[in-house]
């Protein structure tokens, strides 16, 4: 499920793995066809292109709404006219390694710098 805000002048998209309830009219609930590929990756692919494709777009004047949403172009990877949700889900898993890779290399870091300081 993607949940979409769009209250105060802050559009935000987000992945909810479960279903949930919220009585806030600015919320929309966007869901896949049954039938399409899923798993937590490709729904945080989607997430990011629903987010880039539209963020500019809504704002507290102009908030988003399920009838609206249904004209809006979102922009996907595609493969032969079809969303390419393998891509979605190879670019976000080597993006979730390097982020993973990243913190750590920090906290190695930081390891290194905190032994250097006692050890002075």
């Amino acid at each position: 499920m993607i949940e979409v805000y769009d209250i105060f002048q802050i559009f935000i998209v987000t992945y909810q793995k479960q279903d949930f309830f919220s009585n806030d009219s600015h919320n929309l609930t966007l869901y896949l066809k049954k039938h399409q590929p899923a798993n937590e990756n490709v729904f945080l692919g989607l997430v990011t292109c629903v987010n880039r494709s539209l963020k500019h777009k809504y704002f507290w004047g102009d908030s988003i709404s399920s009838k609206k949403i249904k004209s809006d172009v979102i922009m996907l990877p595609v493969k032969k006219d079809k969303p390419n949700f393998a891509t979605m889900d190879t670019l976000i898993s080597a993006i979730k390694k390097l982020v993973i890779k990243d913190v750590v290399e920090y906290t190695n870091n930081k390891i290194k710098a905190t032994k250097q300081a006692i050890a002075h």
